[in-house]
């Protein structure tokens, strides 16, 4: 572990403490060693530590490439004046063409609406190797008020599936007597995260954009070894940059290198012929009138996916035919029905699986 640094804010005259210089050895100066990083890991037990190097170690001993890792997933708080979701679609123009992009927003009113069932559903089923939260944060959790607290994350079972985690806004410093949502998600036990980049103290939110843009090109280029030379190597020269350079945390282990395919595209993504069978949660849920339903074919056979109401009556048949193995998604369309709890079933060869979702008018 590498101790905190207190950076001073005149506009607060405060101190805040963050791991800025994580880079900094005291060997340095030391011409007879060469380049190298060190990080911090805020751990305050054996615990903590164990569940973490257990997931990098899974990691880096993988040495597979899974479609998930070419994955990335945006969360965003529902914010018209500092526009988190544009700021959003604006990075992912960042990330390069074999990277897919998805997001999810907790305004009903977005395309994207989605609510905790729905960002459990994409990191733990579809997985990805980058998870972006943006907007507001506190110690505890996401959004205010708490759209995702730290509590929440005890569903997560993304296991072989690590993500780094952003935050562009201020996710506070990890001191001996508290924890915050950043480091809850890397010490999950075989969940959650491997590692995160976030500002401690107050984070101005346009520059925090612009950071993201610039790790994002950094992660993703086969020129940049690992999170320790993506991170440090963006030195930015005006003051308020240069602030907010200091109050850049990267928790993880700084020599950690994301995996990733550069070699296909997005459809070949997409067309990949999975090997298990899976039913995945709607999306959005809740849902009004409209939403998908996700599914996975491990061989061809007859395939059924049907909607029932709470007394088990059949209300919707989406699939009823034979179907080679892939990955599909359906569009349910509840017009016509009333706000109520809902179930769906997928049936494919000896597969059953049956899920819940909530129409809200």
């Amino acid at each position: 572990m590498v101790p905190n640094f207190k950076i001073y804010f005149p506009t607060t005259q405060a101190y805040y403490f963050s791991d800025f210089h994580y880079n900094n050895s005291i060997y340095e100066t030391d011409s007879t060693l060469i380049n190298f990083y060190t990080g911090r890991i805020p751990v305050k037990n054996t615990f903590e530590l164990e569940n973490y190097l257990t997931k990098v170690i899974d990691y880096e001993d993988n040495n597979s490439i899974g479609s998930w890792m070419n994955n990335v997933l945006f969360i965003c708080e529902d914010d018209p004046f500092f526009g988190f979701l544009e700021a959003a679609l604006e990075v992912s123009e960042h990330f390069p063409s074999f990277i897919r992009s998805y997001f999810i927003s907790e305004s009903d009113t977005s395309i994207y609406y989605g609510n905790l069932d729905s960002i459990y559903n994409s990191i733990n089923n579809r997985g990805g190797s980058v998870l972006l939260f943006e907007g507001h944060v506190t110690d505890s959790g996401f959004a205010y008020p708490n759209w995702i607290g730290k509590y929440d994350l005890n569903n997560l079972t993304n296991e072989h599936k690590y993500f780094l985690t952003f935050f562009a806004s201020s996710q506070f410093a990890i001191i001996d007597t508290n924890t915050n949502f950043t480091s809850e998600l890397m010490f999950l036990s075989n969940a959650g995260s491997i590692g995160g980049i976030a500002f401690a103290g107050p984070a101005f939110w346009g520059t925090g954009v612009e950071f993201q843009k610039y790790w994002v090109d950094r992660l993703f280029n086969s020129e940049v070894q690992s999170l320790g030379q993506a991170v440090l190597s963006f030195l930015p020269s005006s003051s308020t940059n240069w602030y907010m350079k200091q109050i850049t945390n990267l928790w993880a282990d700084p020599s950690l290198k994301l995996k990733y395919d550069p070699t296909v595209d997005v459809e070949e993504i997409e067309n990949e012929i999975p090997t298990v069978y899976a039913l995945y949660q709607n999306y959005p849920n809740p849902f009004n009138p409209g939403t998908k339903i996700g599914f996975r074919i491990a061989g061809r056979g007859f395939v059924s996916l049907k909607v029932y109401d709470l007394l088990g009556r059949v209300i919707a048949t989406l699939v009823n035919e034979d179907k080679p193995a892939g990955i599909y998604e359906v569009e349910f369309d509840a017009s016509s029905l009333t706000s109520s709890i809902y179930f769906y079933q997928l049936k494919a060869g000896n597969f059953i699986e049956t899920r819940k979702m909530i129409l809200m008018k």
